[in-house]
């Protein structure tokens, strides 16, 4: 009786082996012919250049407030071999950087200028995006473009360098004063400037911060409270006064 249940259990294993190799065949099949999982790709976010004005040295921020700017008359004159300098050496005609206030005489009807707004130029794939461009005006081969984008790209990088330096040395003027703290009669006690830039905790200071949250606290709970009135009063079908909503002067 042991042996047929044995024989009978081991023809159990086979018919189950032989029914699952389909499926795990199946299996294998669909995991080897899936595409594989690629990594996401994250685009660098483009680095910003820095433009600094020639007249006033001061950087170039904001939409239509500087340019670069080149004389025609010396890029033709480079152009055909006839822009020399001292020595006899040809040149080419340099580009300039001005805010448009500083070089107001540039931008002026007739100008013998041609500008290059630097608002459209404020990554090194739109500079050079701008260069293709005017690579196809005749002039240009006679201007000093590579001079203006060593420029630029030096200035960039120093500001970079500056900003970082300048990040480090104001979070260590904020540790020195935290830990020194200010020296006692300061009248900047029981101030804001005390309380937040120097960290100051003394009872002065305290009670100064408590009377202020209180109070900005009652300002909004005030103004909480007259909102729901005139919202309460519009869902009842009554009027409101404009002078209520937005009181006029």
């Amino acid at each position: 009786m042991s042996a047929q249940l044995d024989a009978a259990s081991a023809a159990h294993d086979r018919a189950t082996a032989a029914s699952d190799a389909p499926i795990a065949a199946s299996v294998v099949t669909k995991a080897s012919t899936a595409p594989p999982i690629k990594a996401r790709h994250v685009k660098p976010t483009p680095r910003p250049l820095t433009w600094r004005c020639e007249r006033c040295d001061k950087l170039i921020r904001g939409t239509g407030i500087g340019f670069g700017y080149v004389d025609l008359r010396e890029a033709s004159a480079a152009q055909q071999g006839r822009l020399r300098g001292p020595d006899g050496q040809a040149l080419k005609a340099p580009w300039h950087i001005a805010h448009a206030k500083c070089a107001p005489d540039i931008t002026k009807p007739l100008s013998a200028h041609t500008v290059a707004w630097c608002d459209k130029m404020t990554t090194i794939e739109a500079l050079l995006t701008h260069m293709a461009d005017l690579s196809r005006v005749p002039w240009f081969g006679g201007t000093d473009w590579g001079a203006l984008v060593r420029t630029v790209l030096a200035e960039t990088e120093f500001h970079e360098v500056e900003t970082s330096e300048r990040r480090a040395e104001r979070s260590a003027a904020r540790a020195r004063r935290k830990a020194e703290g200010l020296p006692e009669g300061d009248p900047r006690h029981g101030t804001e400037t005390g309380y937040l830039n120097w960290s100051c905790r003394c009872t002065e200071c305290q009670i100064f911060w408590a009377t202020q949250g209180r109070a900005c606290r009652a300002r909004v709970k005030t103004a909480l409270t007259e909102a729901n009135r005139i919202r309460a009063d519009v869902d009842a079908g009554g009027l409101v006064e404009l002078d209520t909503v937005m009181p006029m002067n």
